[in-house]
């Protein structure tokens, strides 16, 4: 967990310091774009909201469940880069943090990847998704892989 407040605090400060905000998001209304197989191994991309509870330590801050998680990883990838169908290399939590790209899942729907995007990877199997750079300037990202729990 320490090491996820780490990189989150780090997200939040790259943000600041590169003068482009986080896509505001209303109270309660923070969705995890989640890419994974179906049965048939086709990728898909599913939105989840964020599960919030009040804090037992602040009245008045909201919280979500605790996840583990085994590490960060910053990775910056070149404009125009293309990465052709894949799958996830380990279930994680995928921050965009600067940059623009894109996710396409099997039948075509694409993801767009802004800054403070989150995504969700758990294809581990099946057919993948293919990951591009588009824009004119190379796509950072925080990888957040999460722990059995």
């Amino acid at each position: 967990m320490r090491v996820f407040l780490l990189a989150w605090a780090s997200v939040s400060l790259s943000l600041l310091s590169t003068g482009r905000p986080m896509a505001a998001q209303g109270r309660g209304s923070v969705t995890i774009t989640r890419i994974v197989a179906d049965p048939d191994g086709k990728a898909q991309a599913l939105n989840l909201p964020v599960a919030f509870h009040p804090s037992p330590l602040k009245a008045g801050l909201d919280e979500s469940t605790t996840l583990k998680v085994s590490g960060a990883q910053f990775v910056r990838w070149p404009r125009g880069y293309v990465w052709p169908s894949h799958t996830a290399a380990t279930k994680q939590f995928v921050i965009t943090i600067s940059g623009r790209g894109e996710v396409e899942v099997t039948g075509g729907q694409v993801i767009p990847l802004t800054p403070g995007r989150i995504l969700l990877a758990e294809d581990l199997t099946g057919m993948g998704h293919t990951t591009r750079v588009v824009g004119s300037e190379d796509l950072v990202l925080l990888l957040v892989p999460i722990n059995a729990q």
